[in-house]
């Protein structure tokens, strides 16, 4: 099978009567803020009959957008798929996707808030969730199953980003008590790789584990997290909020 690039009018398109893909409001608002901010990423996949393969959401949102007469450059088949392999196609497309998030990455890298905001929710990045001003282990972080070698202690972490910034900071010509104020937030740059942390863990000395449990490196016990206050900020910053919006 071959395909093609070919220019179609919104209103030239045929979708697919028994297509199980779904989108909510909040979904489609996103992807609206994709077309505005970044174009046509992604074309939609059609038949030589100008029928729907895949796309059915960003047809929806064009069409919204710009209306049925406005021209996208679509992929195009050089012959028709058969029911079961439009099935086929939808499921290896949505559900077997290759690739996985790097939650290391994401984490140490990309802001909260604007996860939060680009779509991913509270659950899959582990946020405790405060209700009734109580914790609970709302939590599905990955869970890591240690190997049986133990890496070198220079792989666990990348201090390449939190370095770069040190070193600006150092040769500035500031207020010594300013430099260290801003040496200390560069280190929030480092970037651990947990898996490896938990095989180092697995691998250390019983002294070791506990001041790496201590240094929230690897959660065993989750209520000793929160006793040790990694969730304390987030109890603080709830309680002002609510303080502040009478809740």
């Amino acid at each position: 099978m071959e395909w093609t690039n070919v220019v179609r009018k919104l209103s030239d398109l045929q979708p697919w009567e028994r297509n199980p893909r779904q989108i909510n409001e909040k979904q489609a608002e996103r992807l609206k803020e994709s077309f505005e901010d970044f174009g046509q990423v992604e074309t939609i996949a059609i038949g030589p009959e100008n029928e729907i393969y895949n796309g059915h959401q960003r047809l929806n949102v064009l069409m919204a957008q710009h209306g049925g007469d406005y021209e996208i450059e679509c992929r195009q088949s050089d012959r028709a798929l058969s029911e079961k392999e439009r099935e086929k196609l939808t499921v290896f497309l949505h559900k077997g996707a290759a690739g996985e998030w790097d939650w290391d990455i994401l984490a140490n890298e990309f802001e909260m808030d604007d996860l939060l905001d680009w779509g991913f929710d509270e659950d899959e990045l582990g946020i405790f969730d405060l209700i009734d001003d109580k914790y609970t282990k709302n939590i599905n972080a990955p869970i890591y199953e240690p190997s049986d070698w133990k890496p070198g202690i220079e792989e666990l972490y990348n201090r390449v980003r939190s370095q770069e910034l040190i070193e600006k900071i150092e040769r500035s010509e500031i207020e010594e008590d300013i430099k260290k104020f801003l040496v200390a937030a560069a280190l929030r740059h480092t970037v651990f790789n947990y898996k490896l942390i938990a095989d180092y863990y697995s691998h250390a000395s019983r002294e070791v584990q506990e001041l790496m449990e201590d240094s929230g490196l690897v959660i065993i016990d989750f209520h000793k997290a929160i006793e040790l206050g990694y969730v304390r900020l987030s109890k603080k910053v709830a309680e002002e909020y609510n303080q502040e919006y009478d809740e």
